[in-house]
């Protein structure tokens, strides 16, 4: 139970930091990550059942999940269409790509095949997923304090809280969001690939919750956040998507009935924004 709480929450952070990306600093609700999400698991499984690197399959996937952004970014930007009707129309259209690319099968089993997971045998199956989740949370970490540390990392976090200091620094409003939407969307498609690896298989179902597990994860790690400053916002995040899947394992622990999870989800994500909503008060 430990190991699979670890691997979840891993896996799932990286959905989150993308959900940080758009919801915390760009202010976009931005329900893309659906859509991206599964975009990610069937690219993998479809490469992977073709013999492709499973390393680089999960490039493919990000590439994958960082066009669906592009789209939403397009549609907003030059379509001049609402924020969350933008990635809705997406995340729509990105539902039919998605059963083109299963060749309209709702799922796809990548069984004893070589993921990212087992293609190195070093330790234990289990510690060795945990190991390998780390490394990979801990790239895009580091990738992600380089990029929103640098010029236009800065007018990215700019943009949805004082677009005129954007403005007035020379910056495009317009391309910070087209850029963040991508790198969201990248993260929620790898994180996508990561679970139908680590599953050895993808479902059209699969993302139902998803945008309650992004977006509650993102909001509980900026509240820690705000208590301790001590730690990156992001190291929260991640930390958060691990405290999330352990709340989730509990109730299903405790005899909830699988039928009730999304009811705890929800539940969850709503004390959270109450909480969130207090200490801003307070």
């Amino acid at each position: 139970m430990v190991y699979t709480i670890l691997i979840q929450g891993l896996i799932y952070s990286l959905l989150a930091l993308g959900c940080y990306i758009t919801l915390i600093l760009l202010k976009f609700p931005d329900l893309t990550v659906e859509g991206s999400f599964v975009l990610g698991a069937t690219v993998g499984a479809v490469l992977i059942n073709a013999g492709a690197n499973p390393l680089l399959v999960c490039i493919v996937a990000i590439l994958a999940g960082s066009l669906a952004g592009l789209t939403t970014g397009l549609l907003h930007v030059c379509g001049k269409i609402k924020d969350l009707l933008a990635s809705i129309i997406t995340t729509t259209a990105l539902y039919t790509v998605n059963m083109v690319i299963m060749s309209h099968r709702s799922n796809i089993s990548i069984a004893r095949k070589k993921t990212v997971f087992n293609e190195l045998s070093l330790f234990d199956i289990n510690l060795q997923k945990v190991f390998i989740a780390l490394i990979i949370v801990t790239i895009v970490f580091l990738a992600l304090r380089w990029f929103l540390g640098s010029r236009f990392g800065m007018l990215l976090r700019a943009t949805g809280t004082n677009s005129k200091f954007v403005t007035s620094m020379g910056g495009n409003i317009n391309l910070c969001k087209i850029v963040g939407l991508s790198v969201s969307n990248a993260l929620a498609s790898l994180c996508g690939c990561l679970i139908m690896q680590n599953q050895f298989f993808v479902d059209i179902g699969m993302t139902s919750g998803i945008v309650v597990i992004g977006f509650a994860t993102s909001i509980l790690g900026i509240t820690f956040a705000s208590k301790i400053r001590l730690i990156s916002p992001m190291i929260w995040i991640i930390i958060a998507g691990i405290i999330y899947q352990t709340v989730i394992a509990l109730a299903l622990q405790i005899n909830f009935h699988p039928n009730y999870l999304k009811a705890i989800m929800a539940t969850i994500l709503a004390v959270i924004l109450i909480l969130d909503r207090r200490s801003s008060y307070d």
